[in-house]
């Protein structure tokens, strides 16, 4: 799941079961029904829902899982139990706040124009209008609160 999250994120990918992490092919037993397993993690554990492509191959006489994972048209996914995860490298970890604040901002989703700044208020606005620059008079108005 965080693996097919993650890849989200940035690319188009291909997660394999069946092989470990040294590359060699060990292959999937018939202990579950893995087409209807990966389906469902991607459908109920990835927010939004995405649609992965399953198919299996042979290698070296034993099976092979391919997940096909397509680009979505959204750009951050999270998982079930909203942790978000990113890639470095082969891995995949949950990423920092930091991260967070970066990946939503990138997307447009987050300003930081529009975020409140703590302990300050009306008064620290310099509401003095530069008629050198327009040569014009206006008006501001302000909410009052």
């Amino acid at each position: 799941m965080r693996i097919i999250s993650a890849n989200k994120r940035w690319r188009v990918g291909t997660i394999l079961l069946g092989i470990d992490d040294t590359g060699a092919v060990i292959g999937i037993d018939d202990s579950r029904h893995w087409e209807e397993w990966i389906a469902n993690i991607a459908r109920q554990n990835i927010v939004p829902a995405i649609n992965v492509e399953y198919t299996e191959i042979q290698v070296e006489g034993k099976r092979i899982g391919l997940i096909e994972v397509p680009k979505g048209p959204d750009k951050h996914y999270q998982t079930s139990k909203n942790f978000y995860y990113i890639r470095i490298g082969s891995t995949s970890r949950a990423a920092t706040q930091g991260e967070l604040m970066r990946m939503f901002q990138q997307a447009g989703m987050f300003h930081y124009d529009q975020i409140p700044v703590e302990k300050t208020s009306i008064k620290d606005l310099n509401l003095t209008p530069s008629f050198e620059e327009t040569g014009e008079e206006f008006q501001v108005t302000l909410p009052l609160s």
